[in-house]
C-alpha cells in the first residue's frame, strides 16, 4: 500500500497524484493508493498535540488498515473515498493561503482576508464538483479546516 503525502497538481497535465499513480503504475495498483491530509502542522503533531487528519483512497479495507497504523492518543483519522476531492482540496487551498500571505504583507485587514478565504472556498468547491468530488469534502475538515489553518495558521507561511 502507498501513503502519500505530497500535495500538488502537475503542471504539464492537471492531474493530481492519484491520477499519475494510475497512469504509471496501473489500476490495479492505484487501488492500494492513499493520501493523508491535514489539517496539520508537523511541528504541532511533533509536540503530541491533538490533531485530525484525513486519509483517502478507494478501498475502505485499505483505509482501515492504514489509518490503524497512525492512530494514537493525539491522531485521529477520519477515513474518505473522495479521493480526488480530498487531493484538489489540499492544492488548491495553498493558492488561497498564498494570496490570504499577500493580503496579510500588504496589511489589507482581517475583513479583506475573510472575504478572500470565503470567496476562495467557493472557488474550491466548484473545482471539486466539477472533478466529480463531493461538495461535502469542502465543507469538512480537509476543506475549510486545511485551508483555514493554513490561512490563519502562522506555521504555514
Amino acid at each position: 500500500m502507498l501513503v502519500n503525502t505530497a500535495k500538488g497538481i502537475e503542471q504539464e497535465t492537471g492531474l493530481f497524484s492519484a491520477q499519475i499513480v494510475s497512469e504509471i503504475l496501473g489500476l490495479s495498483y492505484a487501488k492500494n493508493y492513499t493520501f493523508l491530509s491535514g489539517p496539520s502542522f508537523a511541528l504541532e503533531i511533533g509536540q503530541k498535540l491533538p490533531t485530525t487528519l484525513i486519509l483517502a483512497g478507494s478501498s475502505e479495507t485499505n483505509l482501515d488498515v492504514i489509518k490503524n497504523c497512525f492512530v494514537n492518543e493525539y491522531i485521529h483519522i477520519k477515513t474518505s473515498l473522495d479521493l480526488i476531492g480530498l487531493e484538489a482540496c489540499s492544492a488548491l487551498k495553498n493558492i488561497v493561503a498564498i494570496a490570504a500571505g499577500l493580503f496579510d504583507g500588504l496589511k489589507l485587514g482581517q475583513n479583506a482576508k475573510a472575504a478572500l478565504i470565503t470567496n476562495g472556498l467557493a472557488e474550491i468547491a466548484k473545482v471539486v464538483v466539477c472533478l466529480k468530488g463531493k461538495q461535502n469534502t469542502v465543507y469538512g475538515v480537509s476543506g475549510i479546516g486545511d485551508l483555514i489553518l493554513t490561512c490563519y495558521g502562522d506555521l504555514s507561511r
